[in-house]
């Protein structure tokens, strides 16, 4: 039996990489807001000034999409950001949900494809859920921009199949945005 999460998009911004450390794009703060919240459509784009020492006054950027159950207070199920480097190099990172069998990693396809696109192993679990994280390779991010769903498949704990969609539906404005804030 598979479960479907039905999901409930948030303008709200994520910070998962910014949280959990990984590579960012990143900008003197001269050239720009130290801190900026942008949507587009299902996409936020979000840039924040790097508190690290020696940091040099640099921002970090990252476009992000999480999902929460329907309701009131709806917890997070699912949440994926984007950074890009200065060299067109981009990184993706998942938050995903606790319950999973971190040993299978997770599937993402793109429009119902038939085999996944990419596997991402689980690094670690922290307070807010399990994180998964890869080099988003250059072909993925150009079906990416081309697609409209993303869903991102993982075992329960108990062997079934999760599903959690995620809306393509402003990825390539983001995106843009994203290399334009480098």
């Amino acid at each position: 039996m598979q479960h479907r999460f039905r999901h409930l998009f948030s303008a709200a911004a994520l910070g998962i990489a910014l949280a959990h450390g990984g590579p960012a794009a990143t900008q003197t703060a001269d050239d720009g807001p130290d801190t900026l919240v942008e949507s587009y459509r299902d996409w936020v784009v979000r840039c924040s000034a790097a508190e690290a020492e020696g940091a040099n006054g640099t921002r970090q950027c990252e476009m992000a999409q999480e999902i929460r159950q329907r309701g009131e207070g709806g917890r997070r199920v699912l949440s994926m950001a984007v950074q890009r480097g200065t060299d067109d190099a981009a990184q993706m990172t998942l938050l995903g949900p606790f319950g999973v069998r971190l040993s299978e990693g997770l599937s993402l396809r793109i429009d119902d494809a038939e085999a996944p696109q990419v596997r991402i192993g689980f690094l670690t679990c922290v307070p807010d859920g399990c994180i998964a994280a890869a080099p988003l390779p250059p072909e993925l991010a150009a079906a990416l921009r081309g697609g409209s769903t993303l869903e991102a498949e993982m075992m329960a704990l108990n062997g079934e199949t999760v599903r959690i969609g995620l809306s393509l539906m402003g990825f390539t404005a983001a995106w843009n945005r994203l290399g334009a804030l480098r």
